[in-house]
Parts: structure tokens; C-alpha cells; sequence
């Protein structure tokens, strides 16, 4: 083997020396090294060192990165805590230096309880505010019932004013009711729907000075005493028949028209026209049936009504006897209502025998 001499042997053995380092270094041993080398100097990259009396970053932005990953360290280091002094707070690291110039820490006096901060500490950062917890009204939470809207009354229909009820029709016996003509007439009053006043003042005109005789045979004139046969034939001739009887001094032919229906009034009794209380019955069905009140008012009529009623019942309201006005001036006296305007009678009715209504 040739020997290298010189320069290039000095050139040759650098280049040894600079090949068993590196041989070193990639061996297992010289990897360790290297690790712990490396380690150290990184570990001390970012630290602050002291020129003058003034402290300097070796590495600003390495030292930015180590104050993040401090902070993300202890954050990280609360969210697996337990939490045992849940008043106690975390602040970010502080920049000031660690050590205390002087040596030594003067502590307040007296005895800090366990689990809280010195309140003469200020904190270093601002506590961790929890997040405030929903509160739901109570009636959220519960209900005070469902509401239920109330159905609405449906209106009723208008009640429409109803005549004097009528009582179911009656057989009569032999003796009427009644004990007085006022008895008479009330009850009449009920069954045909005509204004009492209106009866009482055809009876005063047509039987008025021989009520008293009337009363002081009351029993006899209020009782059917003939048999029936003989009743329905005491007026055997209606048709033209003009013979007056009765305390209503009523026509035979018109009694005879209106015998069939008086009856029905009354459970189709046999009736006469000689009864008191049938010649009042059968006056009322006529009265009713030719005034302007047919099944309308049974208490009261207006003028036209008794001027109408009172000039066919009497044959007209002119002549000497003033039918009307006197049938008028009677309603007036018995009457609780109020009071007719008989002046008014030739304004309403016609003086003849025609009884046209003005």
C-alpha cells in the first residue's frame, strides 16, 4: 500500500476525523446524544436573559408561542379538574418575572380560610363567567287549564202577546154561574175574549132600570127550567123574526144565527135565550164577532171598536137615542183603562144605519 504524504495526508485525516463523528452521531449512542443536545438547547430558546440589568426575549415570537401554550396547558388543566374550589379562578400566565426581588415574600397577617383567595390579592385575570340557566315562566311549566270559550246564547224568539187564555169549554148545568150580573160577565169575559166594560154597557142600556128586579130573582132567571126540547124550540120561527128577549134584548133571528157556535163556547149545552147568563153569553159572541177585535184584544178597545160594535148591535149610532154615544159614555164609566174621546164618535163612524167606519 502506498503511504500518502503531506498536504493530502493532512486533507486525508480531517477527512476521517470528520467521517468518525459522523459515525458516532448515527450510532445508537450518538442519536441519545444528540436528542439530549437538541433538547437542551430548545428548552432554554425562548427563555429571557439578563444584559445591564435589563431582561431581553431571546426569541419574541417563540416566546408569544410559549405564553399560548401555557395558557392552552392550564385551560386544559381546568376542563379535566375536579373543581374543588369552584370560587377559586385561573388567570392567563403572567409576564412578570417569577422570582422576588429582595429573597423573601411578606405574607398579611392573621388566618386565611381554606378554599378562598387572600382578599388583599388582587386576581390576575377576569373569573370564567358561567352560562346563565334558562328560566321558564311558571306558567310555561304549568298550566293554569285550557281555555274553553263559553257557547253564546242563541236569542230566543219574541214572545208575541197572547189574548186572555181560554178555559176548555164546559158543559153548563141547569143553574148558570154566577150570582150577580158583575159574576156573569167576568166569566163570559173569559170564554168569548170581549172587554168586560164593553158588556156591562149594552146590559145597562138595553135592560139598566130592571136590573134590580133581575136580582131579586136571580135564581129563578139564571136557571134552565124548560126541557131541552122546549128551549131550542121557544123561538120556533128565526128566519125574519123580530121578536126582542132576553136581559140583552136580543133579536130572535139574530139569536138563531148564532145559537149553533154560542154552543160550542160551552160544551154544547142547550141553551135560551130567556137564561140570563146565556142572553149575556150570546151578546158577547155577537158583539165580538161584528166589532174589529175578532180574537185580538179581549181586555180593551179603541174608539173605531165600540163605535163599530155598538152601531150594528143597535142598528145605528144616529137618531134621538145616540146609541153610540151612550154605549160610549157606559164603556167610560166601567172601564180601568183609559178613557174614550166619545166626541169623537161623528169623526169616526157614520150617524146612519150604514156604520161605515171613517
Amino acid at each position: 500500500m502506498k503511504k500518502i504524504k503531506g498536504s493530502q495526508a493532512f486533507r486525508y485525516n480531517h477527512f476521517m476525523d470528520y467521517r468518525k463523528i459522523v459515525d458516532f452521531f448515527t450510532s445508537y449512542r450518538g442519536k441519545i446524544l444528540a436528542s439530549l443536545i437538541a433538547a437542551f438547547f430548545l428548552s432554554r430558546i425562548g427563555y429571557d436573559y439578563l444584559v445591564l440589568g435589563k431582561r431581553y426575549s431571546l426569541s419574541p415570537l417563540l416566546s408569544a408561542s410559549k405564553d399560548y401554550l401555557s395558557t392552552a396547558k392550564n385551560t386544559l388543566g381546568n376542563i379535566f379538574s375536579t373543581n374543588i374550589f369552584p370560587d377559586m379562578t385561573t388567570g392567563p400566565v403572567s409576564r412578570q418575572p417569577t422570582n422576588i426581588p429582595g429573597g423573601s415574600v411578606e405574607f398579611p397577617s392573621g388566618t386565611v380560610p381554606s378554599g378562598q383567595i387572600n382578599p388583599s390579592l388582587s386576581p390576575t385575570g377576569s373569573p370564567i363567567t358561567p352560562f346563565p340557566s334558562t328560566v321558564f315562566p311558571s306558567s310555561y311549566i304549568t298550566p293554569t287549564g285550557v281555555y274553553s270559550p263559553t257557547n253564546t246564547p242563541k236569542p230566543t224568539k219574541v214572545p208575541k202577546a197572547t189574548n186572555t187564555p181560554k178555559p176548555t169549554p164546559i158543559v153548563l148545568a141547569n143553574r148558570r154561574p154566577g150570582n150577580n150580573v158583575d159574576e156573569v160577565i167576568e166569566n163570559v169575559y173569559k170564554i168569548i175574549c170581549v172587554p168586560k166594560p164593553m158588556l156591562r154597557a149594552v146590559l145597562e142600556i138595553e135592560y139598566g132600570p130592571w136590573l134590580g128586579k133581575l136580582q131579586n130573582e136571580w135564581e129563578q132567571r139564571n136557571t134552565l127550567t124548560c126541557p131541552p126540547a122546549g128551549c131550542d124550540q121557544s123561538n120556533p120561527v128565526c128566519n125574519g123574526d123580530q121578536t126582542i128577549s132576553g136581559v140583552m134584548q136580543m133579536m130572535s133571528d139574530t139569536w138563531c144565527r148564532i145559537y149553533p157556535y154560542v154552543r160550542q163556547k160551552v160544551g154544547n149545552s142547550v141553551l135560551s135565550i130567556n137564561v140570563t147568563y146565556d142572553a149575556i153569553l150570546g151578546a158577547g159572541y155577537h158583539l165580538k164577532n161584528i166589532s174589529l177585535n175578532r180574537d185580538k184584544d179581549c181586555e180593551d178597545w179603541d174608539l173605531k171598536s165600540i163605535a163599530k160594535a155598538a152601531c150594528k148591535y143597535g142598528g145605528s149610532c144616529g137618531g134621538g137615542d145616540n146609541y153610540c154615544g151612550r154605549v160610549c159614555a157606559y164603556y167610560n164609566q166601567f172601564t180601568t183603562g183609559p178613557k174614550k174621546n166619545c166626541a169623537q164618535l161623528p169623526n169616526v163612524i157614520s150617524m146612519d144605519g150604514l156604520c161605515q167606519l171613517k
